[in-house]
């Protein structure tokens, strides 16, 4: 489903941001917050994995907080020779207050 297509969303889940560099994800987050903020929402969270500092710093650095709310990312993946690998990534959950920063 496109997200144009929600009227409203409540949640927006999975938000990747796979890029290297800062100036790309700062472009991304403010499209993304672009079409939330259209939609009435007031407040954009997300997930940031434990062992990626730097992602946390720059996501602070875009006025999201710490919630103090920490908890294990469960995915799973199939490698190349056809294994299952299940993984659970500790995370903090930071919140932004929209049209601030």
């Amino acid at each position: 489903m496109k997200l144009d297509a929600l009227r409203r969303p409540r949640k927006l889940f999975a938000l990747a941001v796979e890029a290297a560099h800062s100036g790309l994800v700062k472009i991304r987050e403010c499209r993304a917050e672009a079409v939330v903020v259209a939609r009435g929402v007031e407040r954009l969270g997300m997930g940031v994995d434990d062992s990626n500092g730097r992602a946390a710093a720059l996501y602070r650095r875009l006025c999201y907080g710490e919630t103090g709310c920490r908890y294990l990312d469960r995915y799973h993946y199939v490698d190349d020779a056809g294994a299952r690998h299940e993984v659970a990534d500790p995370c903090r959950f930071l919140v932004r207050a929209l049209g601030t920063g």
